[in-house]
């Protein structure tokens, strides 16, 4: 028992079929394209400023108690390094690098101690001015 009609999968679309093309998408729902224009903008913007701000830098004389904290071993020793090329080795902490993170930590601690963390530098702390 065989048809000669068509299956309607197979029919072409007649006048009143949908185009359901991203034009045609658009066109019907501007409301909803112009928000997820928006949202997309608003995402790629928020993107560029994440890939474009500055990251967590190099540790520097006047960087914070609370900074230094939170900043990574690599950068504490890059700061040691540096602070020994121009300072030297600092008496009663320890020769090298491990004096200088030594004289910082035990400076930012006492500053922790007694809530001024946000105040003093790290330089403040290796100085012993907290």
């Amino acid at each position: 028992m065989t048809s000669s009609a068509t299956p309607t999968y197979l029919a072409e679309p007649g006048p009143e079929a949908e185009d359901w093309s991203t034009i045609a998408l658009i066109r019907r729902h501007k409301l909803a394209a112009a928000g997820a224009a928006a949202m997309l903008l608003i995402l790629v913007a928020l993107l560029a400023a994440a890939l474009a701000a500055p990251h967590n830098g190099a540790v520097s004389d006047s960087t914070s108690c609370s900074t230094w904290g939170s900043a990574t071993q690599a950068q504490q020793q890059a700061f040691a390094t540096h602070y020994l090329s121009q300072h030297g080795n600092l008496i009663g902490w320890g020769p090298g690098a491990a004096g200088v993170l030594a004289a910082v930590n035990g400076g930012c601690e006492a500053a922790f101690s007694t809530d001024v963390e946000d105040k003093i530098t790290v330089l403040d702390a290796i100085e012993g001015r907290y």
